[in-house]
């Protein structure tokens, strides 16, 4: 066992100061906690991840030969993990590095100790493998030797950097699937490669719902809100002048416009599946986004987008020929 004095969490600000466009993976859950702390990474977490990180490193270092590459593993991942390892000495990428942080215990699953405190030394193996450089870090001065190397060397590198174990006060990190998957994107990539649908919120609300002498929302305290609007077109409520009222309000603050056509049920408020063959559906939705289309042309604003309402949505999810009347139908309104 040959434990040093060296503080995980300090490790890796040390290291990370002034990363620059280094791109940094994490294993698993201990190291990406920490990481979270010091700085922005393509972060991993979970058991199920064992084994696996360096393998990914390689393939990210394969995907972006110009970006420096570093990945901070811990001694058990790295344990299951010697197969990878000697790929990567095999490969030879300039751009790849490993820094594991060793304090010989699976933190992840009881602290059992690991092979490295009976004294397996992993960078003896990863020179036998035909690591360029392999390196054991117990002191604090060896730190700044070390982040220069994560910079300038060119081959792989693998330092085993001697940690003491410490229950530090953990910060788990996001694990919103969608923002992880964009983030790991944008990381080697650039935010060009988020698509922009998935980089915005379209705030988006039913309008146009007054008939007559009846009032219903809202329209003019809730457009400042929205992006967008699905306007009603008359069958369920909507009548000419508040669809009029709706059009220009939404121009007024610069909203997308839909139609929300419906079965003509203004007594159920398009909330009843009403049977209609596929040729009426047709000529209803088409009817009903004519009109709001002449509306908005009127009004010199494109129409947007169109979302079935209420009965007429839900039936559509499970009767085919209903889908395709509307399908077809807003294809005829704006071809």
């Amino acid at each position: 066992m040959s434990r040093s004095a060296l503080h995980r969490r300090t490790v890796m600000a040390r290291l990370l100061q002034d990363r620059g466009g280094l791109l940094v993976l994490t294993g698993l859950g201990t190291s990406t906690w920490r990481q979270f702390l010091t700085a922005r990474s393509i972060f991993r977490c979970g058991a199920r991840w064992a084994a696996r990180t360096a393998s990914f490193e390689l393939g990210l270092a394969l995907a972006q030969p110009e970006r420096r590459v570093v990945v901070f593993n811990g001694d058990g991942d790295m344990l299951m993990a010697l197969g990878s390892l000697s790929t990567i000495a095999v490969v030879r990428l300039a751009n790849l590095r490993l820094v594991v942080l060793d304090n010989e215990l699976y933190d992840e699953t009881g602290a059992q100790a690991t092979h490295t405190a009976a004294g397996v030394d992993l960078a003896s193996v990863a020179r036998a493998f035909g690591f360029p450089k392999a390196l054991i870090v117990t002191e604090e001065h060896q730190l700044e030797d070390l982040r220069r190397d994560l910079y300038t060397h060119q081959g792989p590198l693998l330092a085993m950097v001697k940690v003491t174990p410490s229950p530090d006060p953990m910060a788990l990190p996001p694990r919103e699937g969608t923002f992880l998957k964009n983030r790991m994107k944008a990381a080697p990539l650039g935010p060009e490669a988020i698509p922009r649908i998935n980089r915005t919120i379209d705030l988006n609300a039913d309008a146009g719902e007054s008939y007559g002498a009846w009032t219903l929302g809202d329209d003019a305290a809730l457009f400042p809100l929205l992006s967008s609007v699905n306007t009603a077109c008359g069958f369920h409520t909507g009548d000419p002048l508040t669809i009029h009222r709706a059009v220009a309000l939404a121009r007024e603050h610069h909203l997308g416009i839909g139609a929300h056509p419906s079965y003509p049920d203004l007594p159920g408020f398009g909330r009843r599946i009403l049977e209609a063959a596929p040729d009426q559906v047709y000529t209803d939705v088409l009817y009903q986004i004519s009109a709001l289309s002449g509306m908005c042309r009127v009004a010199g604003v494109p129409l947007r987008h169109v979302k079935a309402h209420g009965a007429l949505s839900t039936r559509a999810w499970t009767h085919a020929p209903t889908a395709a009347a509307i399908t077809q139908a807003t294809r005829d309104a704006d071809p």
